[in-house]
């Protein structure tokens, strides 16, 4: 424990997020109770093992960032003027598909409207 302020300092600085790091620090601890230290040296294997578990932590952090982004949705909501225009689009179609004569018409309707093929 008294090694605690400079690995989370050194944590820290390799990855930039105080949540992260204490993370990163709390994992070398549990590293160390499952292992036994030399007690006159701890210091530099808690280093080498917080620098590993850091470059993990990034690791993992890349990856979820990564696929986060891939299935995000978009939170934009139209416009009022995009909303308009594609009503006013929705209108010429509609106009479009009722100025059509049968069986053209239907086909239509059943192709787009009810996906029949």
């Amino acid at each position: 424990m008294a090694h605690g302020p400079f690995l989370r300092r050194l944590a820290y600085a390799l990855l930039e997020d105080e949540h992260g790091a204490e993370d990163v620090v709390q994992d070398a601890y549990l590293a160390a109770l499952r292992r036994p230290l030399d007690p006159r040296s701890p210091r530099p294997w808690l280093a080498a093992v917080v620098r590993n578990l850091s470059r993990r932590w990034r690791r993992t952090r890349g990856r979820r960032e990564r696929r986060e982004r891939a299935v995000a949705r978009s939170e934009r909501l139209p416009s009022t003027a995009e909303a308009a225009a594609q009503l006013e689009l929705q209108e010429k179609v509609l106009a479009a598909l009722r100025a059509l004569r049968e069986p053209y018409r239907r086909t239509v309707v059943l192709r787009f409207y009810f996906d029949r093929t």
